[in-house]
């Protein structure tokens, strides 16, 4: 493995360490509780190991937050070969609520991990940006529902989902 991306893995890890072990992370008004909301450690691992079995590379998630779970994944497309001086993003992540609600954290924690090149997240509604991807004709080899829980903003993130995520990847829905 190049050696520069052995580095940025282990940057990840210590990354999410530090945050899952102190329960808080970097706000743009200072540092907020990652529990109950965040995605646990477990399940950042079980998405790790689905794509490592699967060797997805470009990803994209509905739903940022503290964008715990975009770090797991960037890690495993890391793993996956991904190139990291790559100039397009390797994961995508809808939130409406990133600046105005989240304080920013995804982002903060992205630029922490040295990974803030390789995410891209869109500000809109999920509803709104992914039929725009799936008219574009872009493909994911994983996607992550993890936005708006309730059943018809999830059910309409699944249909398109099943449109931009490339025959053979994973769709993977968060909450069931």
């Amino acid at each position: 493995m190049d050696p520069s991306i052995s580095n940025t893995i282990q940057t990840i890890d210590q990354v999410l360490r530090d945050v899952y072990s102190s329960g808080v992370t970097a706000t743009d008004d200072g540092e907020k509780e990652i529990h109950p909301t965040g995605m646990r450690a477990e399940q950042g691992l079980n998405i790790a190991r689905i794509m490592n079995a699967c060797g997805a590379q470009r990803t994209i998630e509905t739903g940022f937050a503290f964008g715990l779970s975009g770090l797991f994944m960037v890690r495993s497309a890391l793993f996956n070969g991904l190139a990291s001086d790559t100039q397009s993003p390797s994961h995508f992540a809808f939130d409406p609520y990133q600046s105005a609600n989240w304080g920013n954290a995804g982002r903060r924690l992205f630029a922490r991990a040295g990974v803030s090149h390789l995410l891209s997240v869109g500000e809109r509604r999920s509803e709104h940006s992914l039929p725009e991807l799936a008219d574009a004709g872009e493909q994911f080899d994983l996607g992550l529902v993890d936005g708006d829980h309730k059943f018809d903003a999830a059910f309409v993130d699944v249909f398109y989902m099943t449109r931009i995520v490339r025959p053979g990847g994973v769709i993977l829905v968060d909450d069931t």
